[in-house]
């Protein structure tokens, strides 16, 4: 009878030791930016808070974009409270918008992602490309095609070609989710797209997007509104189950200029936290899980087999 109990306590034994490592929680891989699906919320830094990003493109939307390739456009999904005058200037490298988003605002962002934000070539209305590391949408990226003027202005009054829709903005709901609520309250935000009078050939305003999310012309130069960053990182960097973008630690960068220079070549710098790093974590945490349940496998076989020590 002892020997058959004694077999019965190995045969628990092996079995407690074939559990599957699921057994006990294990810390997911991160996924990459590349994974995540449109409309998908992510999280940075920005002036010290963690602030939210949407997915609204994966890839190059089109040829007129440089260096999108293999990268994920992302939207801040607020607006940020800058109130910017009208910033009226046909050369998007010397706009306003541009130089303010490409300096102050680049330098509230976490040093990491700074380091990890890919400098780009955007069209503008001239059919030329500036280069930034963020950017204002146009009017067609939010895929307002035929912008609303305003009454007083003339009927020949149309954006230029600047852009083409982000996949994020294409269908029915595009004007509803171009229009951004800040606590509740929606605010109208500037568009990098400028207006133009092909009677006179003369600028006359800038788009902003209004709060039902149609763009709509502005000619005041005192009128100010709000901005909506968007920014392109490499589809490889990680993103934590939180939704936080994973960066490595990266020494201070200096903000970017217009002027081109040799780091323009240069391909973007990617996360330390790679794949390979990844796995290995996961395969260091599986054995642990194998060591603790060989442990508890060890533990109850010797409380069986003093119970049964005990009773037999």
């Amino acid at each position: 009878m002892i020997k058959l109990c004694k077999r019965v306590v190995c045969v628990v034994i092996m079995l407690l030791a074939l559990v599957p490592t699921v057994a006990l929680p294990l810390s997911a891989n991160p996924s990459t930016l590349g994974e995540q699906s449109l409309g998908t919320i992510v999280t940075i830094e920005v002036d010290g808070v963690l602030t939210e990003f949407i997915v609204v493109q994966q890839g190059s939307p089109s040829s007129v974009y440089s260096d999108f390739e293999d990268g994920t456009v992302l939207l801040m999904r607020g607006i940020w409270d800058a109130w910017l005058e009208n910033p009226r200037n046909a050369n998007y490298s010397a706009n306003t918008l541009h130089l303010w988003l490409n300096d102050e605002f680049y330098n509230m962002i976490e040093p990491a992602a700074r380091n990890a934000v890919r400098n780009v070539g955007i069209p503008t209305r001239l059919n030329q490309q500036v280069r930034a590391y963020i950017f204002a949408p146009s009017v067609y990226e939010l895929n307002n095609n035929v912008p609303i003027g305003n009454a007083q202005q003339p009927r020949s009054l149309e954006p230029w070609w600047d852009a083409v829709a982000f996949e994020y903005f294409v269908g029915a709901l595009g004007h509803a989710r171009a229009a951004q609520a800040s606590n509740g309250t929606y605010w109208a935000y500037w568009t990098r797209t400028t207006a133009h009078n092909r009677n006179t050939d003369a600028d006359v305003g800038m788009y902003f997007v209004d709060s039902s999310g149609s763009s709509v012309v502005n000619t005041n130069i005192w009128t100010s509104y709000s901005v909506r960053p968007a920014l392109v990182f490499a589809d490889t960097v990680q993103v934590g189950a939180d939704g936080r973008l994973l960066f490595g630690a990266v020494p201070p960068v200096e903000p970017p200029t217009d002027e081109p220079t040799d780091d323009d070549d240069k391909e973007p710098h990617e996360s330390a936290f790679t794949p390979e790093l990844a796995e290995r974590l996961n395969n260091s945490l599986e054995m642990l899980n194998l060591i603790i349940i060989f442990g508890i496998a060890v533990f109850v076989g010797f409380v069986l087999y003093k119970l049964i020590a005990i009773f037999v």
